[in-house]
């Protein structure tokens, strides 16, 4: 009988992450659409249930990654640029949602902009 080492799978552990990556689009575009245009997606598709998939394919994805030593990467004025561009789209849609609450709004939406700021240089720096 042929046993799979899903440890030593890179072919299954690539996949899944991609998946979970197209999953994790898919879910924020959906989300935008909805924001934009009530009831455009939820019509067809239940995002509670597309949530649910996409935490289990990340779990999954988490659970599969191999181990390897990677360097850390340095950052160049193009990604830094880029990071600090998403950071400021994150901060000022934040603050679009939750407008209503007053001066609060931007203060939340300057945290998480530079909250997101942080996990995205993180997530460059491991990748």
């Amino acid at each position: 009988m042929l046993k799979i080492n899903f440890k030593n799978n890179k072919v299954l552990a690539i996949i899944i992450q991609d998946l979970f990556l197209a999953f994790l689009v898919l879910f924020l575009i959906f989300s935008l659409l909805e924001l934009l245009k009530p009831r455009i997606i939820t019509n067809y598709i239940n995002l509670n249930i597309f949530l649910l998939l996409l935490i289990l394919l990340g779990v999954i994805a988490i659970l599969f990654q191999p181990e390897e030593k990677k360097e850390i990467k340095k950052l160049n004025f193009l990604d830094y640029s880029t990071i600090i561009l998403f950071c400021v789209l994150v901060g000022v849609l934040i603050f679009y949602l939750i407008r209503a609450v007053g001066i609060l709004s931007i203060l939340i939406g300057i945290a998480s902009a530079i909250i997101s700021c942080f996990f995205i240089i993180l997530i460059y720096k491991n990748d």
